[in-house]
């Protein structure tokens, strides 16, 4: 264990009378399971990064609870890290200086649903798959999810941008579904926001505070529900595809690609997949009439690759949420690499990728989803094993070299963690960087909330070897 600082018996019983001896937990194993997320590093990469081992776990029930601990640790300048599903692979839920880590998963009831105004209101703590099956039972659903639904909790995925996933490119990214965020600012005040100025903790890690509750927006379960999945033969039709998509207008509820190496790793694993160079997935949902104006119209933008057989795509749709871990099987450890990216620079993205990978001798596979307003969440996967820690810090290095070339055409990193900090220059708004930045100083003069994250790099010692030329 990399331990950080001891915290005193006289901080640990304080905190105990506020949570209650049973939300609190000190033991080593219970230190070493929140030292990590989907992504495990080394020993010597946690050592070269910095990464302490937190010195208290904390699950609250409330906010009121989460004040007072911030309270508390504000007075005593003590780290805090709030951590929900841990479902991310760029180390942001990491507690880099020790501390305490806020287990939000324990803040996991809905607290209410309004089918007349067309919201609920739920702990942020709650997965959504949780959430999705209180709402199934009320005829409702969410209009943007991630993947991850089983595990992702309601404020990770909001803290973490929440532009792509289910849902996200006909109804939006998250950030349009919140009505209101209710926070815990870093000096242990609770606020709470309507939206617009909800969305300024949108993507923010949990580094300007940690979200309690959210009152989001919901819909009715649509009258009819379709699956279409083509196969193409090359990459660039497919990509000349998705490009005569968006020009359509065509909007469907979910859409995914996954290319040749993706889907040869599932063959291994023992899933019936067809051969070849991409497959297009998705899911259409509204009225009868208009899915099958839209079937019609895919057809037709689609023309180049070949449908595959309905139960095919209805496999893929059961799988949605399983795909990528799915995969992680054969590393055992996964690097991910997730970047914003237009579809129009999608495929020289690939082809720059490929050239790079022929270099590093790396085979990766892709896999994609797409966002809202023609963005995709694109995610160059490389399967490696962190108990050999020479290759996996080498396909570390690699990792963030793709995303250097992938910002290089345009693209930007989906969220910063500890991994991305060395591209935070290159996120998608640079004013609104600043902003947090000033604002990170005023409400968090101690540093507490979330250390090393979003607004600061602990790993300048790494841009030599792969920043953006």
């Amino acid at each position: 264990m990399n331990r950080g600082k001891s915290m005193s018996t006289n901080i640990i019983d304080f905190i105990i009378n506020i949570v209650g001896k049973e939300n609190v937990a000190c033991k080593e194993g219970d230190l070493v399971c929140y030292s990590s997320d989907l992504a495990p590093l080394p020993e010597t990469i946690i050592a070269t990064y910095g990464v302490k081992d937190p010195s208290l776990i904390v699950r609250p029930k409330n906010s009121n609870h989460i004040s007072e601990i911030i309270k508390l640790a504000n007075k005593e300048k003590i780290p805090v890290t709030p951590r929900g599903g841990a479902c991310s692979s760029h180390g942001g839920g990491l507690p880099i200086d020790g501390g305490i880590v806020i287990d939000m998963t324990s803040m996991d009831k809905v607290l209410s649903i309004d089918a007349e105004d067309m919201y609920v209101y739920t702990q942020a703590g709650v997965t959504f798959a949780s959430l999705l099956s209180e709402l199934s039972r009320n005829k409702l659903k969410l209009g943007c999810y991630p993947t991850s639904a089983p595990s992702a909790t309601v404020g990770g995925y909001i803290s973490n941008g929440g532009f792509a996933g289910i849902g996200a490119p006909l109804y939006g990214p998250i950030a349009s579904h919140i009505m209101q965020l209710e926070v815990v600012l870093p000096n242990g005040k609770i606020l709470s926001l309507n939206n617009p100025y909800s969305t300024f903790f949108v993507g923010t890690e949990g580094t300007m505070g940690v979200i309690t509750n959210v009152k989001l927006r919901v819909f009715p379960i649509p009258e009819f529900f379709k699956v279409m999945a083509f196969g193409f033969d090359d990459i660039l039709s497919a990509c000349y595809g998705l490009e005569n998509l968006l020009k359509s207008q065509i909007k469907p509820y979910f859409l995914s690609f996954m290319d040749q190496n993706f889907l040869e790793i599932m063959s291994k694993l023992g899933k019936c997949v067809p051969n070849y160079a991409m497959i297009i997935f998705m899911a259409l949902e509204g009225s009868k009439k208009s899915v099958e104006m839209q079937e019609k119209a895919i057809n037709k933008v689609f023309s180049e690759g070949k449908q595959l057989p309905e139960a095919f795509g209805m496999e893929e749709w059961n799988n949605v949420h399983k795909n990528v871990l799915f995969i992680k099987r054969v590393g055992p450890t996964m690097v991910a690499i997730e970047v914003n990216l237009a579809v129009p620079n999608l495929k020289q993205a690939i082809k720059s990728l490929r050239d790079l990978n022929n270099k590093l001798g790396l085979n990766t596979c892709l896999y994609g989803l797409l966002g809202y307003g023609g963005s995709t969440l694109t995610m160059p996967i490389v399967l490696t094993d962190e108990r050999r820690e020479d290759e996996y810090f080498s396909t570390m290095l690699a990792a963030l070299k793709m995303t250097s070339v992938i910002i290089s055409i345009g693209g930007s990193v989906y969220n910063i963690g500890l991994h991305n900090s060395l591209f935070m220059e290159h996120i998608n708004d640079m004013k609104r960087l600043e902003i947090m930045r000033t604002l990170k100083k005023t409400f968090d003069p101690n540093k507490i909330m979330n250390p090393g994250k979003f607004t600061e790099c602990r790993l300048a010692w790494l841009s030599s070897l792969i920043s953006p030329r």
